[in-house]
């Protein structure tokens, strides 16, 4: 390994003064590490990796004799006297900002992005940190619960390995529902801007740079929605920007269960979004997979799963042996677990149930409950002797306008017109495809048209069984429906009743006129439907229902799957934001609101209009407000009930079942969620309501095989290992918290010292709101400096859609700024942390260091208290390069002696012991917390200043040696690491290549066939596609054993160091 000497002449650039691999040169104004350098006739080629603290690792490659201004680098600081001394907070702030860039992989247990992010972290949350800092390479599945914040976990983890330049692009594959969530909050919290990758992003691409560009080309960081990583044109570019392997990559892919293969067989079969995700996952070095449901009940899904996020720990074909196997790379936690062990701010949930017990029999709704349930009867005779498959289609007709009455009379109109229509050749001649559950964000007029098809294509084959007591019946129910469509139901008026008393006491009942200008109070509430036509008509009668209220116009939102992304964003922004800030009371939405959005940040109140039949649905709506960062302590989930409407009690069975599911179940919930799904899809036939009630909770109780499968290879372990590392982090977060040392009053200090630099003001403290500070227009000051402009633009309230930037900046200022975290979704003013632009921007001429005689010295002088004796502090930062100019390494160095004016250089005898300088760098951060300014006079000032640089020169070569030994304790502490990690791929590989050895020596399928030949044909298959899987990764592991360990190894070998002189301290002692 070597080292440079800051000391050394700059030796002339001429045809033989070339570099050498391992040393620092200069190009294009800044710094490089060679990593390899290719001598061909008179020209020499070099690869090239920046060091510079803003483009760390950076790639470039040149010709050494092209380079107008390359030259090689020792050290480019001289030694001039300094003209005054650094004011003590200046020289401090300067220095924080140096100490709290440097980072080190020689303790993996160390960690800075959940101290520089604007976030609370729970304790329970660093778990995946702490796991990913532990992994060669990072393939880590985090299978919280709903709401216990895997966004922030992912974030968390993204920002470390970016911090410790272990990564250079990233993509972030996710539900098109929570793609601009996504990259919000990672702007918002870490600082991280990802660019959203849809198609108004690729149209930009082309007519800026032409219609060949490859959009993935154009950045490193993306949000993508699954949707498009379905389609092959889309994935096409990515792989081209990828390769085969892209060295330094991360895929974070959310609900990451939507790769699983699964089916309604024993042997789970691949589907084509398995097969997509396989194939995309493993062009990248580190993959992040989220999911609140990592098991779907079939073990060779979930293998197959976890194999595609760790090929070499898990293996297709081959069942999970247990939590010990996962355990290096699952994190599974339940909101029951976290709030039993880890006092976690989750709200209780309180499932209410809204009784409509005085509802006549000759409601509409109630009524047409009644003609639908004979006609079904009088279908069900006259069908009896048909065959299997008109009864099934009877069937489909019948349920199809149940779940549209059980949602609304409008609803039930629209699709009962529709069923009585002999043909349907427009409907059915296009149709689109019908979505999946993971789909989740057709539009809902696409949904609307498969679901009447459906129905149109059952009522073609129920025509010929229509007689004239039948058509009667199909004749009355549609009169019933005309008359009642636009009309208020009891839910209507019982919804009104509630907000009447919990929004705007004044509310008249329905059909009064509201009295003008009637108050809203600050509750607000989100009421779910399953379909369009029931969200239209709800809004419809709740505009009614509120019609002269103050500001009536603004107080109902919705939620549906036909807006665009701005428009659901601004209303999303809307519903969050305070409510005395934004009058939004009431939103109504439909499911496709139900996945992954923050609704939260006030509102505590949810209603289920309807209740759709699928368990996971109504516990994805519940999560909406039942998750981290709700301020409340209690949310209320409401439904309706008709006491005198059979099909009801089904439905109230299904509420209270998903409530349980919810809190006693964990990773049993998708298996009897989607068992109690099967049982509804049987129908609410009034002949059955009893046996389909007995049905749900028999379908509550997971069958013996899965619960032992999910249990073996999931849940053993989980509660015992919360418990066992909620202690282990809360003494890493402290050692972290320690070593760090930023608090809010320091970060303050140094972004307030970073902005006078740059020629501005320091933070201003304000009266209101407490604990807030104005921050100077830089952007106005600096009108021609566009990265002002974007710091200050980070502190203005989000963007309007629709809106430009310029009005957007004419009509919302920049807000005042806070230093501690809220625990919040949304504050009266911007967090600013050490990641948020305006800090980064603030102090980044601190960590350039590239400043004039008016900018820094590099020299202050302190009052110390703490000695009789004056003494000298000479400052360094150690760096440890690693392939690819990564810092392995990195910490400031100080080297102290007592200190006599003179011109001899022994005069200063520096202190030996690693422990004396380690306290006299101690010493001077305390001094620094509140430094004193010595009274000196203008000569000794002069003097001190003139003995800088020699004091430095006396000084520097000892400071060297200890830097050679530091970076010795350095190197043996990462060797070990490397020599354990590399260890440990060893005995994963050989024990994957014993279990595959194993298998392939077993037994052969056994599968309980069924009635479908297709389908065991297509398990059979699956069966025989795993098995030569594992004979074709026999050899695979064989030549990963021969390089696997020594790649791992690798990382943490130690190519370079560099010491830079980064200042000199002279501590004066308050009797001088």
């Amino acid at each position: 390994m070597m080292g440079t000497d800051a000391s050394a002449p700059v030796p002339s650039l001429t045809p033989r003064a070339l570099p050498e691999r391992g040393t620092f040169v200069r190009v294009r104004q800044r710094r490089w590490l060679v990593e390899q350098c290719d001598p061909f006739d008179t020209l020499t080629s070099l690869e090239l990796a920046c060091v510079e603290d803003d483009a760390q690792g950076e790639r470039l490659s040149v010709i050494w004799e092209a380079e107008p201004d390359a030259r090689i680098v020792h050290d480019e600081r001289t030694n001039r006297p300094a003209r005054n001394p650094d004011p003590p907070e200046r020289f401090a702030a300067y220095l924080h900002a140096l100490r709290w860039s440097c980072v080190t992989s020689t303790d993996p247990t160390l960690f800075q992005a959940p101290l520089r992010a604007g976030i609370i972290p729970k304790t329970y949350q660093l778990e995946p940190l702490r796991k990913a800092l532990a992994l060669p390479r990072v393939n880590l599945f985090i299978a919280d619960d709903v709401g216990l914040g895997k966004t922030i976990e992912a974030g968390l983890i993204l920002h470390e390995l970016l911090l410790r330049q272990r990564i250079h692009r990233a993509v972030i594959a996710a539900p098109p529902s929570v793609v601009l969530q996504w990259r919000d909050e990672l702007r918002q919290r870490f600082g991280l801007d990802f660019t959203l990758y849809d198609r108004a992003f690729i149209l930009e691409c082309r007519r800026t740079r032409g219609f060949g560009v490859n959009p993935w080309k154009t950045g490193s960081f993306f949000v993508v929605s699954h949707a498009l990583l379905r389609d092959e044109d889309h994935l096409t570019g990515l792989r081209e920007w990828l390769g085969d392997f892209a060295s330094g990559s991360m895929l974070i892919l959310d609900e990451a269960h939507v790769a699983a293969p699964a089916s309604a067989s024993r042997y789970a079969v691949d589907t084509q979004i398995t097969r997509a995700v396989r194939d995309l996952a493993q062009r990248f070095e580190h993959r992040l997979f989220l999911s609140a449901t990592p098991h779907n009940g079939h073990s060779n899904s979930f293998s197959s799963l976890m194999h595609i996020l760790d090929p070499q720990r898990f293996t297709r074909g081959i069942d999970i042996s247990g939590p010990a196997q996962l355990a290096p790379v699952m994190v599974r936690r339940l909101k029951a677990d976290v709030r039993k062990h880890a006092r976690a701010s989750l709200p209780d949930r309180k499932l209410v149930e809204v009784s409509l017990d005085d509802t006549a029999d000759t409601a509409p709704e109630l009524r047409l409950a009644a003609l639908l349930a004979a006609y079904d009867d009088a279908l069900a005779a006259r069908t009896e002797g048909a065959s299997k498959s008109v009864r099934a289609l009877v069937r489909i007709a019948i349920e199809g306008l149940r779940k549209r009455l059980l949602s609304s009379t409008y609803a039930f109109q629209r699709t009962l017109r529709e069923h009585r229509k002999k043909t349907a050749k427009s409907i059915l001649g296009a149709l689109p495809p019908s979505p999946s559950d993971d789909d989740g964000e057709s539009s809902e007029q696409q949904e609307l048209a498969r679901l009447d098809a459906e129905t149109v294509r059952a009522a073609r084959a129920v025509e010929p069984y229509t007689d004239d007591a039948i058509g009667g019946l199909l004749r009355e129910m549609a009169d019933v429906a005309e008359r009642a469509a636009d009309q208020p139901d009891a839910r209507v008026r019982a919804l009104v009743d509630w907000i009447r008393e919990h929004q705007c006491p004044t509310l008249a009942p329905l059909g009064s006129p509201n009295p003008s200008g009637a108050l809203w109070l600050p509750r607000r509430v989100l009421i779910f439907t399953e379909f369009a036509d029931t969200r239209a008509w709800l809004v419809d009668q709740l505009r009614a229902a509120i019609d002269g209220t103050d500001r009536d116009d603004d107080r109902i939102g919705s939620l549906h799957g036909s807006q665009d992304d701005d428009d659901r964003e601004a209303v999303k922004q809307a519903f969050n934001a305070s409510p005395e800030q934004h009058p939004l009371r009431i939103l109504v939405a439909t499911d496709a609101a139900r996945e992954g959005i923050n609704l939260q940040a006030a509102c505590s109140d949810l209603f289920h209009f309807d209740l759709p039949w699928n368990p996971a649905r109504i516990e994805q709506r519940n999560g909406r407000i039942d998750r981290m960062l709700q301020p409340e302590r209690e949310v209320r989930c409401h439904y309706f009930r008709y006491r005198n409407l059979p099909e009801d009690a089904v439905l109230a069975r299904l509420a209270t079942k998903s409530h349980a599911i919810s809190a006693e179940l964990g990773s049993f919930a998708p298996v009897v969620s989607d068992r109690i799904l099967a049982v509804l899809s049987k129908g609410l036939s009034r002949r059955e309501i009893a046996r389909r009630i007995a049905e749900i909770d028999e379908a509550a109780e997971a069958p013996d095989p899965t619960r032992a499968a999910i249990r073996r290879e999931l849940d053993d372990a989980r509660e015992k290992d919360l418990v066992q590392s909620l202690v282990v982090l809360e003494k890493l977060h402290e050692k972290a918290r320690a070593h760090l040392d930023c608090d809010p009053r320091r970060l303050r200090q140094v972004v307030s010292e970073g902005l006078r630099l740059c020629g501005g003001n320091g933070l201003r403290a304000r009266s209101s709101p407490p604990r807030t500070y104005d921050v100077p227009r830089m952007d106005e000051q600096f009108a021609n400096d566009p990265t002002w402009l974007r710091a200050m633009d980070a502190l203005r309230s989000p963007r309007p859609p629709k809106m430009s930037e310029g009005e957007w900046r004419a009509r919302f200022a920049p807000r005042p700024v806070r230093l501690e975290p809220v625990d919040t979704l949304v504050s009266d003013a911007v967090q600013l942390h050490l990641q948020h632009p305006l800090a980064q921007r603030a102090v980044s001429p601190f960590r350039s260091q590239a400043f004039t005689e008016e900018g820094l010295a590099r020299v202050t002088v302190v009052i110390d208290r703490s000695s009789a004796r004056k003494r000298v502090l000479v400052l360094g930062r150690l760096a440890v390069f690693g392939w690819g100019a990564a810092r392995l390494h990195e910490e400031i160095l100080g080297l102290a002696a007592f200190w006599s004016e003179g011109d001899d250089p022994k005069r200063l005898e520096p202190f030996v012991t690693e422990e004396a300088n380690d306290k006299a760098l101690e010493a001077f951060f305390r001094v620094l917390d509140e430094p004193e300014v010595p009274t000196l006079d203008d000569e000794l000032v002069a003097r001190i200043l003139r003995s800088a640089a020699g004091d430095q020169r006396a000084l520097e070569a000892h400071l060297r040696r200890r830097a050679v030994v530091r970076t010795e304790i350095a190197r043996t502490k990462l060797q070990v690491r490397g020599a354990a990690e590399a260890e440990a791929m060893r005995v994963v590989l050989e024990t994957q290549r014993e279990s595959i050895r194993k298998a392939l020596a077993g037994t052969q399928l056994a599968l309980g066939l069924g009635d479908d030949p297709a389908l065991d044909e297509a398990q059979k298959q699956q069966w025989k596609d795993d098995r030569e899987f594992l004979k074709r990764r026999l050899p695979q592991i064989d030549a990963e054993l021969a390089t696997e360990p020594e790649r791992i190894r690798a990382l943490y070998e130690d190519r370079q160091y560099h010491v830079e002189i980064v200042g000199i301290v002279y501590l004066w002692p308050a009797t001088s």
